[in-house]
């Protein structure tokens, strides 16, 4: 069993909300305690919106004077812009929307609160500089980032959406203004929204008291949710190991070396290097395991994207030789350019190449594809799109041998006639020089489809059900059975749906398909799904269904051959009073005796009960008739007690006499200053817990201790790992509870909203 140790203390997403960005919400992360109250609750006044020009509301004032966009006054409070103001002198250009403010400045806006003794604000651009300034950063300036509002203090800091410099800033989420119970302090602090924040002289103060001062710190900011904090523990791969991340200032761009220390195969180093200007951006990873540097071991990859006057070009490409999971003697390469030409009007042009090459000491495989690719819209209705890729594909391994060298075409044009539409395609793909052990797929030389409708034959008031129709008519040729023919093929489909939801309705689509082919063959499919429904309004619903397909004659082509089903079914369900809802269903298999299978198809009894939106409960048993028994038995229930989550799900296997699955949640345990959240999922066929997760939460005011013990013994890499997290309350933040090795969700596996 893997055990892995992490020490997170997660104080550095504060100072920029650019770190704190959400990896897509763990819908299971334990409840978290609410929010400290924010220091100012006050409102800025309504924006008017489409407006030429904005009036200057004046409150009240000592003096005030306006000398054509230039306005002076003393003791003022005004709105503007959406803007409410406070201050004891004011000098403003209404031309420019750029005002000075002294003494006591009090801003109110929709996303900050700035105090301070001068503030000029550039209200229209939304830029400003303030001196010996407090600043509340709401939610929305942080676009989310953030959960309450963050406080600032600073000597100087001036900024606007895409840069801010600041010199003897103190940041905080406590709300606690007297003494917070931490605080970030630095001499100069320079943020690049979503490129990189860099610290001169940083201080973290707890308490009044400076546990951590670093000269400079640099985060990079262009990959959110990347963890800088240090991770100890032992895993069957490596043994012990310890990882570190250190970001490293390097001008204008971030990077970061990493050090892996392992007993079972040694150390790692590597480096994380991000770059960006005005027209390129892109990164390069570089890691390689000291101890075999002579074996030539390491991963390298690149990406970068460069903008050019005439279109942008992307390019990716990594590089994998004698890494312990991949294999130690296997090189893999992997490169994809792809330029995309800037069109007006509804041109778009690009040309793409891949390559892939993996090579071991048995096998040897590669492909290779350059692609030009061309999509018009030449009116509203013609569109066409051209593909001609150019593609070599090799595989060796042992005695087997497998190559091709080809080139794909594939053309399709569209035209919309006011009747019917028109379309033209046409795919070939055509080998060069021999190819060995390779089929290829469909091609279609070429394929003339035409498509209508009712409405477009009849218009909407005609009597006739909907309808739909497609003509094709092609030349094919089918790799796989190396059957080339020609094809005339009719389609017909009437729909009629929207059943009321009251009384006796019906509901059906029905479908006829027919084929014709040069070599004298043909085959037809009828396809009938039909729905007779009842409900009373409320109580009882039903229905009754009946489904039918099958294909008479021989098509042929693979493709269009066509299955077969010929069944009915019937469900009804019951909603009773308190909550209360009792249903079945039971199926029929008219071909029970042509194909395996049995005859009577899933019957079934459902009953869910929910008196109240804190309690639901939910039981399903599926009955086997041949074999007399309940194959299947699943039984789930939520409950909310106060602000505490309690589910329960279990699943019972009749056939084997056994509880496959017994699950529990527990979610937001109060217990004084402690909250407490489990989950267990137990496999009753192996007799084991394939996953135990444990999490305490402990309210430290504004902040949380978090100790987590999070066990998954499926999957990749099980083992059991201990997190201990001091998390700030204000940052959005996930963990690994309830979520497995590959970070997918676990929950009760009951559904939806259990």
């Amino acid at each position: 069993m893997a055990i892995r140790v992490a020490l997170a203390i997660v104080l550095a997403a504060a100072v920029c909300p650019a770190i704190c960005q959400q990896r897509g919400g763990n819908p299971l992360e334990p409840i978290r305690f609410p929010l400290n109250p924010v220091r100012d609750r006050r409102l800025p006044p309504p924006m008017p919106e489409g407006e030429a020009s904005y009036e200057l509301k004046l409150i009240k004032s000592g003096t005030f004077e306006q000398e054509g966009n230039v306005v002076r006054g003393t003791d003022l409070e005004f709105e503007y812009r959406g803007y409410a103001a406070k201050c004891a002198e004011a000098v403003g250009d209404l031309d420019t929307s750029v005002f000075e403010l002294r003494g006591g400045v009090d801003l109110v806006g929709a996303d900050a609160v700035v105090r301070g003794e001068r503030v000029v604000v550039d209200f229209k651009n939304r830029t400003f500089s303030v001196t010996d300034g407090h600043v509340d950063l709401r939610p929305s300036l942080l676009q989310g980032r953030v959960l309450s509002d963050v406080y600032v203090e600073a000597g100087s800091v001036s900024g606007s959406e895409v840069r801010v410099d600041a010199a003897e800033c103190r940041l905080t989420t406590c709300s606690n203004p007297e003494h917070p119970h931490y605080q970030l302090e630095s001499e100069s602090l320079t943020a690049i929204p979503n490129q990189r924040l860099i610290f001169r002289d940083l201080r973290l103060r707890i308490n009044g008291k400076t546990v951590l001062s670093i000269p400079r710190f640099q985060i990079p900011l262009n990959e959110s949710g990347r963890a800088y904090i240090p991770e100890v523990g032992n895993s069957p791969d490596e043994g012990y190991y310890a990882r570190f991340k250190l970001p490293i200032g390097s001008g204008q761009d971030s990077l970061v070396a990493r050090t892996d220390l392992r007993s079972k195969l040694g150390t790692g180093f590597g480096l994380d290097f991000d770059y960006s200007s005005t027209r390129s951006r892109g990164f390069l990873r570089v890691y390689t395991d000291v101890d075999r540097i002579e074996e030539g071991g390491f991963t390298a990859s690149a990406q970068h994207r460069q903008e050019f006057g005439f279109g942008s070009l992307d390019a990716n490409h990594e590089t994998t030789k004698f890494n312990f999971l991949s294999g130690p003697s296997t090189i893999s390469h992997n490169t994809r350019m792809q330029f995309l030409f800037n069109q007006s009007g509804g041109g778009r042009s690009r040309i793409g190449f891949t390559r892939n090459e993996v090579i071991s000491d048995l096998s040897r495989s590669s492909s290779l594809n350059l692609t030009l690719s061309d999509d018009r819209t030449w009116s509203p209705n013609h569109r066409s799109s051209l593909n001609v890729t150019y593609g070599e594909n090799e595989s060796h391994a042992g005695s087997f041998d497998a190559s091709r060298k080809y080139v794909d075409v594939r053309f399709r044009d569209s035209v919309e006639f006011p009747k019917f539409n028109a379309q033209l395609e046409y795919n070939r793909l055509i080998p060069i020089g021999s190819t060995v052990n390779i089929a290829s797929g469909l091609d279609r030389m070429p394929e003339l489809s035409l498509f209508t409708d009712r409405r477009r034959l009849f218009g909407e008031r005609s009597w006739l059900p909907d309808f739909q129709a497609l003509v094709q008519v092609g030349d094919y040729f089918e790799g796989f059975s190396k059957t080339r023919v020609g094809r005339y093929f009719f389609d017909l489909n009437m729909a009629k749906s929207g059943f009321s939801g009251r009384g006796l309705g019906l509901d059906y689509s029905l479908g006829f398909k027919q084929g014709f082919y040069s070599d004298g063959t043909a085959a037809y499919t009828p396809r009938a799904d039909i729905r007779l429904a009842y409900s009373d309004g409320g109580t009882v619903t039903a229905n009754l269904r009946y489904n039918y397909l099958r294909q008479e004659g021989f098509s042929p082509l693979l493709f269009d051959r066509a299955g077969r089903y010929n069944n009915a079914s019937f469900d009804v369900l019951a909603n009773l009073k308190g909550g209360l809802k009792i249903g079945g269903q039971v199926g029929y298999d008219f071909l029970h005796d042509e194909l395996p299978g049995t005859s009577w198809v899933t019957p079934s009894i459902r009953v869910e009960y929910a008196p109240s939106q804190n309690f639901r409960f939910r039981g399903l048993g599926t009955y086997n008739p041949e074999a007399r028994d309940w194959g299947n038995v699943r039984l789930d229930a939520t409950a909310q007690v106060g602000d505490t989550r309690i589910g329960v799900a279990a699943r019972y296997d009749g056939r084997r006499d056994v509880w496959g699955n017994l699950n529990f949640l527990i979610d937001g345990l109060q217990l004084g200053k402690v909250k407490v959240s489990s989950l267990l999922l137990y496999n009753g066929y192996l007799q084991r817990f394939d996953s135990i997760h444990l999490s305490v939460t402990y309210d430290l005011h504004c902040t949380e201790a978090v100790f987590q013990m999070i066990e998954n013994n499926t999957g990749f890499r099980p083992g059991r790992e201990f997190v201990f997290m001091l998390r700030i309350k204000a940052l959005p933040s996930d963990s690994g509870f309830g979520m497995g090795r590959l970070g997918q969700p676990l929950g009760l596996g009951s559904g939806r909203d259990f």
